[in-house]
């Protein structure tokens, strides 16, 4: 075939993302690979800042938890979902019962999400600290 080396052969379908070395300076190589572990490290730096986002968020949402850390997009639901009923809380001056509280936060999430929020709110009910934006009944 015409269009390149096999799939096997160095700079085939393996290393297509790497440049050729063979027409590539010894100094052009090292600018591209210096280039490259700038680029992997403000893609580190980032990732990093997302995660200490995220988990800033996972302690300002109900239910956070030492032992069971929610997953990203867990935390995003869970975040969009209390920030919608604590708005409906404001439009409407009324707290919800628990159950309709427990849906608003629930509605998206996995069944094991499900079960820790509905757990965690029942266990602040059962001790009398209700979570914010719920008024104890």
């Amino acid at each position: 075939d015409a269009s390149g080396p096999p799939s096997g052969a160095p700079g085939g379908a393996r290393g297509a993302a790497r440049p050729c070395a063979a027409g590539m300076t010894k100094a052009r190589m090292e600018r591209f690979k210096l280039r490259r572990m700038k680029a992997n490290a403000r893609e580190r730096n980032r990732m990093h800042g997302l995660n200490a986002a995220l988990d800033n968020l996972r302690k300002v949402v109900p239910c956070y938890s030492k032992t069971q850390k929610l997953s990203k997009i867990e935390t995003l639901r869970l975040a969009k979902n209390y920030i919608w009923a604590l708005s409906e809380i404001l439009r409407s001056g009324k707290s919800p019962d628990l159950v309709s509280f427990v849906q608003t936060l629930c509605k998206g999430l996995s069944q094991p999400t499900t079960n820790l929020v509905a757990g965690c709110l029942h266990s602040h009910l059962f001790h009398a600290k209700a979570p914010p934006g719920f008024g104890a009944a």
